[in-house]
């Protein structure tokens, strides 16, 4: 998808470290940032859309 405009409408999923109890979340990451709420499923902490991928530590 080099060079393709639809490859800045993809989709990434990755696994995080809850910031609160370090369990791993699963966000969905699009131009860098998470594109949709995700919950701990330990802990209930919510990592909320629009949070810089880089704020993450991924798993």
């Amino acid at each position: 998808m080099i060079n393709c405009q639809e490859a800045r409408n993809a989709i990434t999923i990755l696994e995080v470290e809850c910031p609160q109890c370090g369990d791993s979340v699963e966000v969905f990451v699009k131009d860098g940032v998470v594109c949709t709420d995700s919950v701990c499923t330990e802990c209930g902490n919510t990592i909320e859309q629009s949070t810089p991928i880089g704020n993450l530590k991924c798993v």
